[in-house]
């Protein structure tokens, strides 16, 4: 079986690559990529998608998102009539453009949103619920103990996002307060540019004095996100209001047996259970309340850890879901 990916050429997107080409290692599938620039007219990309469709006759074509610019959908009627197309949706449908046009042509449509499904009346197609799960080589096969460098760490889009600064400047000022060692990766401030840096960087330096001390105003890899996890004794996990469901972090961290303090989400399909498998939060307050417990308690800590490994690593391998997206 020949299996065709579409993703963006944006990291947050081609770091999934490495998940589907085990996943389909173990299918025994045959994965090929093509990487769409958003930046260029999606008119020549099309062209050139049609004649990869044409020349390498794959079975089954992933989408990871739909791709529209003003209006002008990559995938058109004509490549979903050359081939079997699929799409999965990685970020909320409800945060997307309007989806008359395409949806009705895709052979199947899958979501990590659970409410994205109830968008299936006004689409007038089936939506299925399908989490994001984490790849088996970088997240769910190293549990062997390592030293821990940090108390707590944090990696995630913070820039806007008032939630995650409200907790993560919490959890600050109880490190600092009780001096604890905490790392935060991730998009802060702006910094395409050296002097917007500097202006973004200071600006948030005077609003969050004591969170700045912490973070590092810079994206890293998944590789570098499952060392940081494995050398953290809390990995602190924060989703964006916009998202009722648990995102991919959620079982990367849990998949290399990590501890994981975590909001709670939409819990009825995934069925985690609480101070068991991994620990949820409500609000900043009891986020701290709960990291210093934990960080008092390491023999309780590192159970729920290996718990959580056992539970998402026999539940909710990636490939799974993959079968699932694709209906194999």
């Amino acid at each position: 079986m020949k299996i065709l990916l579409i993703v963006d050429s944006q990291p947050v997107f081609t770091g999934f690559i490495p998940s589907f080409e085990e996943a389909c290692k173990e299918l025994n599938a045959e994965m090929t990529f093509f990487i769409v620039d958003g930046d260029k007219s999606y008119e020549a990309q099309r062209i050139k998608l049609k004649n990869i469709i044409c020349e390498e006759n794959p079975n089954k074509l992933l989408c990871i998102n739909d791709f529209c610019q003003n209006g002008n959908f990559l995938i058109d009627k004509e490549i979903t009539q050359l081939t079997s197309c699929y799409i999965w949706f990685v970020d909320s449908m409800h945060l997307m453009k309007n989806f008359d046009y395409t949806l009705p042509f895709y052979s199947g449509i899958s979501s990590f949103e659970p409410t994205d499904t109830t968008l299936s009346r006004k689409y007038n197609v089936p939506i299925q619920y399908v989490p994001v799960t984490a790849g088996k080589g970088l997240f769910c096969m190293n549990q062997t103990e390592e030293e821990k460098i940090y108390d707590v760490s944090f990696v995630g889009l913070v820039a806007g996002s008032k939630k995650r600064i409200n907790v993560l400047n919490k959890i600050a000022e109880y490190c600092k307060l009780n001096n604890k060692k905490m790392i935060c990766y991730g998009h802060f401030w702006h910094n395409s540019h050296w002097f917007q840096n500097i202006i973004g960087a200071f600006k948030f330096k005077r609003k969050y004095p004591i969170l700045y001390s912490y973070v590092i105003n810079k994206r890293i890899s998944p590789k570098e996100c499952a060392s940081l996890y494995k050398r953290t004794k809390i990995n602190l996990n924060i989703h964006i209001p916009q998202h009722s469901g648990f995102n991919c972090r959620t079982f990367e961290i849990l998949g290399n047996e990590n501890f994981e303090l975590c909001d709670e989400q939409d819990n009825r399909e995934i069925h985690f259970k609480n101070r068991k498998n991994i620990v949820f939060y409500h609000n900043a307050d009891e986020a701290v309340r709960l990291l210093d417990y934990y960080l008092k308690h390491p023999e309780e800590r590192k159970h729920i850890a290996s718990e959580g490994a056992k539970f998402v690593n026999s539940k909710y391998k990636f490939v799974n879901s993959l079968k699932r997206v694709l209906d194999l």
